[in-house]
């Protein structure tokens, strides 16, 4: 029989529960708030601000997270358990892309997102949670060390209390709080209003100019009954005959209708332009990464400006939480890698191979990477190879030393044979 768990207990089944008794408000330097609710629907729920949050998630999802080691300049793999989850599951639930979607999306919706690592008895990391939550109140004991108390919500309200060294926090405008990133409602929000007000009015023109708006003329004078009679009547008749006759209805001499003309006003395309704009500057992407039309070097400064800063802050949280400080001296840490190459043109991806295999800095199966080219899989695509025309400094004066040196025997070689030659032609 299968036995099902619930995702609160997955996730919190072996963490280190701390109890509240003994413990109190955390107190923080330039404010008394210590609780905060991550969820901002006004913000993801606003199709502007969720397609530049889609985009940024998509493609720092394809990131390579890897732990290695890093000594004397060099960088190795560490093939270990926590390099294997990095890389395919961080967790039950998702996949590798879909955990660092989720993160990332966090991230840029409300500014702060929280991983939880899950450890087993001995400290090894078992699995790593992105943390969906009501609301936390940051808490404190005697010695000064921090926690996080978490409230989920649901038809089960839960809540638990785990160290924040337990937790990996990403940060986003981390300026005017001590701990957490500033708030994307205040400074986005009024934006976004404006832009659903410019949607809202082209709805509305839309609606209004499919309607036959206007007023009946009578040539009778009427009771203020039988004047609203008969207009109900004609709306009556006018409603049940669209649809058979196209809209047209008739009416009888006793009244004329007089059709008024509603001039809808919307906002100019370059408006809604101008505030979609401001939306795209605040996530740092444009309209071209947006729709997939970016050329190479409009990608390059996408990469640097928006996914090189969070793949370097992602590295460093990273290696700060799942390795201790004696680890970490010793050159384990988290990278994030992220093939920038796949968006170069076919031109520069072929003249980036021809100056790179000659001196030796690309394997074969590296250089078909590049290429997008299916790798070799004997150790013929491990080769490095380097054309003889380049050398180590090392052995530049020795290299062409030898050469020297076989020039001269070979002219020696060849004097002797020549003297031999009339030796015998004399004899």
């Amino acid at each position: 029989m299968i036995e099902f768990r619930s995702a609160f207990d997955r996730i919190f089944g072996g963490a280190r529960r701390i109890s509240d008794d003994g413990l109190q408000q955390a107190r923080l330097i330039n404010t008394s708030i210590s609780t905060f609710a991550p969820y901002n629907a006004a913000i993801y729920d606003d199709l502007t601000a969720r397609t530049c949050i889609d985009v940024i998630a998509r493609h720092a999802a394809k990131a390579r997270p890897r732990h290695v080691r890093k000594k004397n300049q060099r960088i190795t793999p560490a093939d270990t358990q926590l390099d294997a989850l990095l890389e395919n599951r961080p967790n039950y639930y998702m996949s590798t892309y879909d955990f660092l979607y989720k993160v990332i999306s966090q991230l840029f919706s409300c500014n702060n997102a929280l991983v939880y690592v899950q450890k087993d008895n001995q400290g090894n990391v078992q699995a790593l949670y992105p943390l969906d939550y009501q609301s936390l109140q940051l808490k404190e004991d005697g010695a000064n060390n921090l926690y996080c108390q978490f409230s989920f919500g649901g038809m089960a309200a839960k809540r638990i209390t785990v160290p924040y060294e337990d937790l990996i926090h990403i940060r986003r405008h981390y300026n005017q709080n001590d701990l957490w990133g500033s708030g994307t409602h205040e400074i986005l929000q009024p934006t976004l209003s404006l832009l659903d007000t410019c949607r809202q009015g082209i709805e509305n023109a839309i609606k209004t100019s499919t309607k036959l708006i206007g007023y009946l003329g009578f040539t009778q004078n009427l009771r203020p009954e039988d004047l609203l009679e008969k207009v109900k009547k004609f709306a009556k008749m006018f409603r049940s005959t669209s649809a058979e006759t196209g809209g047209i209805a008739g009416i009888d001499n006793t009244a004329a209708f007089h059709q008024l003309q509603m001039d809808s006003k919307t906002a100019e395309n370059d408006q809604t332009g101008s505030l979609r704009t401001d939306v795209y500057r605040y996530f740092g992407v444009n309209a071209k990464i947006l729709d997939g039309s970016y050329s190479e070097d409009e990608w390059q400064a996408f990469y640097e400006g928006v996914l090189e800063p969070l793949f370097i802050q992602l590295s460093q949280e990273f290696t700060a939480k799942l390795f201790t400080v004696r680890e970490q001296v010793f050159g384990n840490a988290i990278v994030f890698d992220s093939n920038r190459l796949q968006y170069s043109s076919l031109k520069n991806k072929v003249e980036m191979a021809e100056k790179l295999i000659p001196v030796g800095v690309l394997t074969i199966n590296q250089a078909l990477e590049i290429l997008n080219l299916p790798q070799i899989d004997d150790e013929v695509g491990e080769k490095r190879f380097m054309t003889l025309n380049n050398v180590s400094t090392d052995i530049q004066d020795e290299y062409q030393g030898g050469k020297r040196r076989v020039i001269e025997l070979t002219k020696k070689t060849k004097k002797g044979g020549d003297k031999n030659e009339d030796e015998k032609g004399n004899n």
